[in-house]
C-alpha cells in the first residue's frame, strides 16, 4: 500500500522540498475476510490524508496488531497539524472537508462505510498540533470463510512488502508486464487460471483494436490505477524521408489516476510500450 501512495509524497518532496518517512510496524494480526479492493481504497485514502496533513513533511506510521477484543487492527498515524474537537465530531460526515476546494468531503465518509460493511469500525484520535491516528478494526474471519471465500479474500493484514524502486527503467516494467500477461493468457486458455489471480489487480490491458477501434479513451476500473488500450493497426499515410508512404500505424492510450501515478512516469511507460511494439 505505501508504494501506491509514493508518487503523492514524491511529488510533494520534489516541488516543496519536504521529506516523508514511512514506518511499518507489523505486529501479528488475525486473518480477516475482506474485499481487498475496498480495503485498499480505504487505506489509500488514509495515507493521502496523512500526507496532506503534514505541510512540512514528517513521519507516517502504519501499524498492525490485535486489540483486547481479538479484532484485527491497522492504524495510520501522522505528525501533522491535528484536528480540534469540533472537527472530529464531523470528520466522518459526507461533504465535510477541512481542505477547502481541494477536497470533496467524501473520502472519510466512504472509508467509514467500507469499514461498517465489513463489520468493523474506523476511529480517530487527534488534537491540534499533535497529529492524528486513524485506526481500522475488523473482526477475525471464521474458519469457514478462510476455507471458501468465493468472492472475497481471507488474508492477514500485512505490512506492504517492499516494492521495486521508482528508478526501475520503464522498459523493464513493460517487459515484466508482457511476461505476466503472457503467463495469465496461457493459464486462461489451458483452464488453469486460479480465482485469486483474478482479484486484486492494479492495471488493465485491453485491446480495442480487436473490435476495430482505432483510438479509444479507456476508463480506469476503480480501484485499479491505470489502463492501457491498444488500437487497431491499419495502413495510413505517413511521411518518411520526405515522401508520403503507406505504413501500418497503430495507436495506444494510457489512462491513469494522477493521485497515485505521476504524469512523467505514465508518459515514460507509454513511450516504452511504443518502443516495444515497434521492435516486435
Amino acid at each position: 500500500m505505501p508504494s501506491l501512495a509514493r508518487p503523492r509524497w514524491s511529488q510533494r518532496a520534489e516541488c516543496e522540498g519536504v521529506h516523508f518517512d514511512i514506518v511499518i510496524e507489523d505486529a501479528a494480526a488475525p486473518l480477516v475476510n475482506v474485499v481487498l479492493a475496498e480495503i485498499r481504497e480505504l487505506m489509500l485514502n488514509l495515507l493521502f490524508n496523512a500526507i496532506d496533513a503534514m505541510p512540512d513533511g514528517g513521519r507516517i506510521t502504519i501499524a498492525t496488531g490485535t486489540d483486547a477484543e481479538g479484532l484485527a487492527v491497522i492504524s495510520v498515524a501522522d505528525e501533522g497539524t491535528g484536528m480540534a474537537g469540533e472537527v472530529l465530531t464531523q470528520i466522518f460526515q459526507p461533504f465535510f472537508s477541512t481542505k477547502g476546494d481541494r477536497g470533496s468531503g467524501l473520502g472519510l465518509s466512504v472509508c467509514q462505510t467500507i469499514a461498517s460493511r465489513h463489520g468493523g469500525r474506523l476511529d480517530v484520535q487527534s488534537s491540534p498540533g499533535a497529529g492524528s491516528v486513524f485506526t481500522l478494526r475488523l473482526p477475525a474471519a471464521p474458519p469457514s470463510a478462510i476455507m471458501k471465500a468465493p468472492t472475497a479474500a481471507a488474508a492477514p493484514i500485512p505490512a506492504e512488502p517492499q516494492s521495486k524502486s521508482d528508478d526501475v527503467p520503464a522498459a523493464t516494467r513493460v517487459d515484466e508486464l508482457e511476461a505476466e500477461v503472457t503467463r495469465l493468457a496461457d493459464a486462461a486458455r489451458a483452464g488453469k487460471l486460479k480465482p485469486e489471480e483474478l482479484r486484486g489487480s492494479t492495471f488493465t490491458v485491453t485491446s480495442a483494436g480487436k473490435l476495430g477501434g482505432l483510438l479509444t479513451t479507456p476508463i480506469v476500473n476503480h480501484p485499479e490505477v491505470a489502463i492501457l488500450s491498444i488500437g487497431r493497426i491499419a495502413e495510413r499515410p505517413v511521411v518518411r524521408d520526405g515522401e508520403i508512404q503507406a505504413r501500418p500505424v497503430g495507436t495506444i492510450a494510457v489512462t491513469f489516476d494522477h493521485r497515485v501515478i505521476d504524469g512523467a512516469r505514465a508518459a515514460e511507460f507509454g513511450l516504452a510500450v511504443i518502443d516495444r511494439l515497434q521492435r516486435a
